[in-house]
Parts: structure tokens; sequence; C-alpha cells
């Protein structure tokens, strides 16, 4: 695995080429302090990579339970609209009877 400081450096052209191919566009205040900033990041970096992990289990969630997992299944909103009353309307006028508390609207595309 490459470092990044092998990749691009902390000079003011490699800083330049970095914001380039990130797509960041640097007016010259950012281009002239984000060199010192970059290399603060990258000492950063250097330190969390000399901690000693050996031994150390990967975390996954900060919790001590698992994933809770459910089945992906239709349900009734707060507003009391059914997915079958929301489906089965096809008119927008038959959306009225709700409270529209569950429910959200879409564009049409038409003219606002």
């Amino acid at each position: 695995m490459s470092e990044v400081g092998d990749v691009f450096g902390t000079e003011r052209p490699d800083v330049e080429a970095l914001a380039h191919a990130a797509r960041i566009a640097l007016d010259e205040e950012e281009l002239a302090a984000l060199p010192a900033q970059l290399e603060q990041v990258l000492e950063l970096f250097a330190q969390l990579a000399d901690v000693d992990v050996q031994g150390v289990e990967p975390l996954v969630l900060p919790l001590a339970r698992g994933c809770a997992l459910r089945d992906d299944v239709v349900a009734v909103g707060e507003g009391g609209a059914t997915a079958e009353a929301v489906i089965g309307a096809a008119e927008p006028s038959q959306l009225a009877e709700h409270d529209g508390a569950s429910l959200f609207s879409v564009p049409t595309g038409g003219a606002a």
C-alpha cells in the first residue's frame, strides 16, 4: 500500500496537482495555506501508522450489539395511508382524502 506522501508531496506544485486531480478549485490564499495544513495531516497519519495494533480485533460497529437486520416490508405510515391506498390511487385527487403526513410529493415535470 503506497503512502500519500509517496504519490503527492506537500510543495505548492504538488498541492496544485492534487487539487486538480481532486477537481478542487483553490484561490491564491488557499494554495498558500494548504501545503502546511497537508503536512500536519500527513504527520497525524504517520502517528496513527506507528500505533501498535497487534492483537486488537477490528471494530465493525461501535456498539456492543450486532447490526439489527429487518425484513424489507411495506408498512403503514404515520398518516394512516396504506401502501395499497397510495399505489392504487390512479388520480392525484384521490390522495386528497389522506392527510399527507406519510406521503411526499413527486415533481411531475410540468411548469411550476
